[in-house]
């Protein structure tokens, strides 16, 4: 499923004492966080919501308006009260909601929105609702309690707080958890967007995965001390299968992550143009169709990892065919490293985002440092060069090239000509 872009409502949540929870009950734990995921995973479905990622007891969800989220919201919170837990294992969970306009791109949603989000629900006690003002202003037949301004860690600008009330559900808590931001934020919103792109780095294709492969491969481990013998075993090598499928998966990512796509289909534009005449960029095209495959395999078996881990998370806490899953399991991680492997050699570092450098022009893509420049035909072009001093010696040549073009007044040049004397 493709994310919501434009205006989109997102619900974050977090269980209240889950730490301590895991040490009062660890045999029960694992069946605890999995009846608290499913109730999540349900209400947020139900209300038209989508599941963007799930890490331990928390999840972020994203909505195509408000008014859903706070029915998600309403619905998760009236599931977990009625659930009979185990004693002394009750889940009190406290979920945030926000709306704003998120950039979306293939490393998930990115953008201020995101952060002021996570630290609302942050605010919040086990069993709370909170939404911000622009939330609140959405729902405005909701009935709700007024709690104020607060000023958000990591955010310069204070955010009115609302907490969401229901007949059926607890509305008396104590005063918020967090009120004052730290000093020095105000005139940071890039530097934050840019920790909140951070943070969400390698989370490429993991968004939906719930939860991510090594986290469920440490969630079958855990089932292992109350498992019956017999499939004490199987578990033990699913877990392995899960973890070294998670190491897969986070190579793949990284690769994903540094790989442009864009660079690709620009050079591929390029090069078709000159094809009729030039066996050369003929030959071109079809080397760069040849790596756009071998990306979209790439992201067609990393997603075919989570599919299958979506399966071992369905049957937990006691899979009747541990034998099929860890086949499934071993099967698709062996076809993403073999696809993983054909891409790094025959992709490389070509298509890799240009991160920029202190030197205007010069770029670093990967472990190289990369320089922009146009060929005789017009047609932009990478040079690529081991140290950063050299690509800086090769632009101010290309600069000093550009300045003699443009002041020379004599007869026209031959192509490749620097203009010199």
């Amino acid at each position: 499923m493709a994310l919501c872009s434009g205006t989109v409502t997102f619900l974050f949540t977090d269980v209240e004492g889950s730490t301590a929870l895991a040490e009062r009950l660890p045999s029960a734990w694992p069946s605890i966080l999995t009846d608290h995921r499913r109730l999540l995973t349900e209400a947020v479905l139900a209300a038209g919501g989508e599941e963007v990622d799930a890490r331990g007891e928390e999840m972020l969800a994203a909505f195509a308006t408000a008014r859903a989220a706070v029915q998600a919201a309403l619905a998760a919170q009236r599931a977990h009260a009625r659930h009979p837990w185990p004693e002394g294992g009750v889940v009190r969970v406290r979920i945030g909601i926000h709306t704003g306009e998120p950039a979306v791109a293939d490393a998930g949603y990115l953008g201020l929105d995101v952060h002021r989000g996570a630290r609302i629900c942050a605010l919040g006690h086990g069993g709370q609702v909170l939404l911000s003002q622009t939330t609140r202003d959405l729902v405005p037949n909701q009935q709700v309690r007024d709690l104020g301004e607060v000023a958000l860690k990591g955010v310069s600008r204070p955010e009115r707080i609302f907490q969401l009330l229901a007949p059926d559900l607890a509305d008396d808590f104590p005063g918020l958890r967090e009120r004052a931001g730290p000093p020095g934020v105000a005139g940071r919103e890039r530097e934050l967007a840019a920790a909140v792109q951070q943070r969400l780095r390698g989370l490429r294709i993991r968004r939906g995965s719930a939860p991510g492969l090594a986290d469920l491969g440490w969630e079958v481990r855990r089932l292992l001390p109350t498992s019956a013998p017999p499939l004490r075993d199987g578990l033990e090598l699913l877990a392995g299968n899960l973890l070294a499928a998670g190491r897969s998966a986070g190579d793949a990512d990284v690769f994903l992550d540094e790989t442009d796509r864009s660079v690709l289909l620009k050079r591929q534009a390029e090069h078709q143009e000159l094809a009729v005449v030039s066996r050369q960029a003929q030959r071109e095209v079809e080397a760069i169709t040849r790596r756009l495959h071998e990306l979209d395999q790439l992201v067609a078996r990393r997603r075919g990892l989570d599919t299958v881990a979506v399966a071992v998370r369905n049957a937990l806490p006691a899979p009747p065919d541990v034998s099929e899953l860890r086949l499934r399991i071993a099967d698709a991680t062996a076809r993403l490293d073999e696809t993983l492997a054909v891409a790094r050699e025959d992709i490389g570092e070509s298509a890799s985002h240009l991160r920029r450098t202190c030197t205007r022009g010069v770029y670093k893509a990967g472990n190289s440092y990369v320089v922009p420049f146009f060929d005789t035909v017009g047609v932009e072009r990478l040079r690529r060069f081991e140290t950063a001093r050299d690509a800086r010696a090769f632009k101010e040549s290309q600069r000093i090239k550009e300045k003699q073009q443009r002041n020379y007044t004599g007869p026209p040049m031959p192509p490749g000509a620097s203009g010199g004397t």
